[in-house]
């Protein structure tokens, strides 16, 4: 690929309600590896192939998400259950330590060349953590069960390495036409924060509400 190209790799195409046509052989599997010489991204999309139901995007971002800290939210719905997604692509096991900002701990064991998940069932924000600094890579499934009708979406977790005290968005609507808002900014923080918001993404206008980085807030 040169700079700038895209590839787009289908496997076969499944029509939902059929199951015949799915994990063939030039279908992209489960523990499927993917290399190259320099740094690259991949998406990869879902979907559930028994029923029309929405598609989940997951983007892996190669080198930079491979971590040993890693932070996520979240917000609990019991009609969309949230599970987390560990690969670890060492030959040995590692263990990774969680805790909630609940005050709820564990721990669990991903072996080496394999995957494992964990039910999180706690309404607060999560952090993980392998016990020798090993890396691997997680990503969070929203709606994760039989069906998955309700709130279908997933992302990758947040290295802690990569946590900054400024962030943008570029676009923001909330909704499709724009009358409502269904899509809020999440912000998870390892420690107790202030957070200063700006709603016009205009920093440059001077006026006398500094926040600490010195950006004009009102």
């Amino acid at each position: 690929m040169n700079e700038g190209e895209v590839m787009y790799y289908t496997g076969s195409a499944s029509t939902p309600g059929f199951t015949g046509d799915v994990n063939l052989a030039n279908d992209i599997k489960s523990g499927a590896i993917v290399t190259s010489n320099n740094d690259f991204g991949v998406d990869v999309v879902l979907e559930e192939s028994t029923i029309m139901a929405p598609e989940i995007w997951l983007f892996f971002q190669v080198i930079i998400m491979v971590m040993h800290t890693s932070l996520q939210h979240i917000l609990l719905l019991s009609t969309a259950p949230v599970y987390a997604f560990f690969t670890n692509n060492l030959a040995t096991p590692i263990t990774i330590d969680w805790t909630s900002g609940t005050g709820a701990t564990g721990s669990f064991v991903v072996a080496g060349k394999s995957n494992n998940y964990l039910d999180l069932n706690q309404n607060a924000g999560y952090r993980f953590k392998s016990r020798n600094g090993e890396a691997y890579t997680a990503v969070a499934v929203f709606d994760a069960d039989a069906t998955g009708l309700q709130y279908d979406w997933s992302f990758n977790m947040i290295p802690e390495s990569r946590l900054s005290t400024f962030a943008s968005v570029a676009w923001a609507p909330g909704s499709s036409n724009g009358t409502a808002n269904y899509n809020p900014v999440w912000v998870t923080a390892p420690t107790a924060t202030t957070l200063y918001i700006k709603f016009d993404g205009n920093l440059a206008i001077p006026n006398s509400h500094l926040e600490p980085l010195g950006f004009h807030m009102i």
